[in-house]
């Protein structure tokens, strides 16, 4: 096994027991016995566990983002817009799903006093900017209130994706939210 491909592996397998288990209720023990390696190995490539958490929530936002941002708007109509769009939500719930609730439930212990909330804002201020690019080259219309509605819908889409394992018909979906924005102009 490559170095890579360890360090890698680590990550996957230590997600799956975080998902599982928790994270206070895993040890370096229990990802090494799974992976069939010594703690030595483990130690090779993170100081410690609450490092390997950092690096699978740092990793999750950073693929979440670079995904959202290659979103493009090009040569497309509003309505096929709005059905991608609602696409890559479904698609991104179901890639990312476990490492979001690993990311929500556990990350937060270790954070600092403010920093949940600096964190929290960073993101919330990135997918901000991408949902006010895709209104304003989609309807002309970036306003509060309509990127609030687009993040709610965001939010619905992946809990309902991920958490309730529903089928969501993306053309009826992206339909309800192109009338919606429309009637609210």
């Amino acid at each position: 096994m490559n170095e890579i491909n360890k360090r890698e592996q680590i990550i996957e397998v230590s997600e799956k027991l975080f998902l599982e288990k928790g994270f206070p209720n895993t040890s370096v023990e229990d990802i090494t016995n799974v992976l069939g390696i010594a703690k030595g190995s483990f130690y090779t490539y993170f100081s410690s566990k609450e490092e390997l958490l950092k690096e699978i929530v740092s990793k999750t936002l950073k693929n979440i983002y670079e995904e959202l941002s290659q979103f493009s708007f090009e040569n497309k109509d509003v309505e096929k817009s709005f059905e991608e769009f609602v696409s890559l939500n479904i698609e991104l719930a179901k890639s990312y799903g476990p490492s979001i609730i690993v990311s929500l439930r556990d990350f937060g212990m270790f954070l600092e006093n403010g920093s949940e909330k600096a964190l929290g804002n960073v993101i919330f201020d990135s997918i901000k900017k991408l949902i006010e690019e895709f209104l304003r080259n989609t309807i002309q219309n970036a306003d509060e209130e309509s990127v609030i509605y687009i993040t709610g819908i965001s939010l619905s889409i992946w809990i309902e994706t991920f958490f309730f394992k529903k089928e969501i018909n993306k053309q009826k979906m992206a339909k309800l939210i192109l009338d919606g924005l429309r009637r609210s102009k």
